[in-house]
């Protein structure tokens, strides 16, 4: 029998879909190059098919910069 080895399953699964960083499991995008295409003209759609993820992981990424933009303000004065 040729069957797979532990090793051999577990680098053909770390293969498997789209790479992602260590951040916790998501997906690198840079937010302010993002924000650019936006300002640019470019559609979420454009973005997304750019960046070769979904529009709702550009829209969420953009939201998740935005929130933790206010939280840096409320935390900076005290």
């Amino acid at each position: 029998m040729n069957a797979l080895t532990d090793p051999e399953v577990a680098e053909i699964a770390a293969k498997v879909g789209r790479p992602r960083s260590t951040d916790n499991g998501k997906i690198a995008l840079d937010v302010d190059r993002i924000r650019a295409m936006r300002k640019a003209g470019f559609s979420w759609r454009q973005i997304a098919d750019y960046l070769d993820v979904g529009v709702s992981t550009v829209r969420r990424r953009i939201q998740e910069g935005q929130s933790n933009l206010q939280a840096s303000r409320l935390r900076w004065p005290l």
